[in-house]
């Protein structure tokens, strides 16, 4: 859907509009930075809950051993944070966000359109999509669980997208996109955007 057409079918009230935050982590959880690399989620109140925090973080952009690596997004998405479950390849795959910025570096689509399809329906959906480079805020948006029978982004909401709008450009090649399935967790991946 173009963006024109979809903020002027949010205007008309066809569809409610996702809440636009930015978190400032870093205050709210002021030892985020120590958490492991991995399994960030566990022992926290979020664990094991339908929609985990956006506020969550894990040290990716303040570790040194990380520094102009992209950790595989298959390989990092293995074992489910907050449950320690094991993923399959399939699992991975079907959930992987896709990052498309804009020429400003500010206005940003990510969307999951992917080979094996994922739902975006009443019950199973993305409770939240986050971005981060690092340097500039986290941006996140909320999305509330869609109605039943929905039909917006297509039979089973299977070319669900989100936009998302940054307060400042962001200033890293690096871009950190999380998304939370309510059904199967967290997922991220990290895109190289320069």
């Amino acid at each position: 859907m173009e963006r024109r057409i979809f903020l002027r079918t949010t205007a008309t009230g066809l569809i409610a509009t996702p809440l636009l935050v930015t978190t400032a982590s870093a205050k709210k959880h002021k030892d985020y930075r120590k958490l492991p690399f991995k399994n960030s989620l566990k022992g926290t109140e979020w664990e094991g809950k339908e929609t985990t925090s956006p506020d969550i973080q894990h040290p990716y952009f303040a570790d040194k051993t990380w520094e102009k690596t992209v950790p595989d997004y298959m390989d990092y998405n293995r074992v489910r944070e907050d449950t320690g479950a094991t993923r399959s390849n399939e699992m991975i795959a079907k959930h992987e966000p896709h990052l498309k910025l804009a020429g400003n570096r500010s206005d940003a689509m990510v969307d999951f359109v992917n080979t094996l399809k994922h739902p975006h329906v009443h019950n199973h959906w993305w409770s939240w999509v986050e971005l981060w480079d690092g340097k500039t805020l986290p941006t996140v948006i909320h999305v509330n669980a869609p109605a039943e029978n929905e039909t917006l982004y297509g039979e089973n909401g299977v070319n669900f997208f989100a936009w998302l709008y940054t307060q400042k450009p962001f200033e890293s090649d690096i871009v950190r996109v999380r998304a939370y399935c309510v059904t199967h967790g967290l997922f991220t991946k990290y895109e190289k955007t320069g």
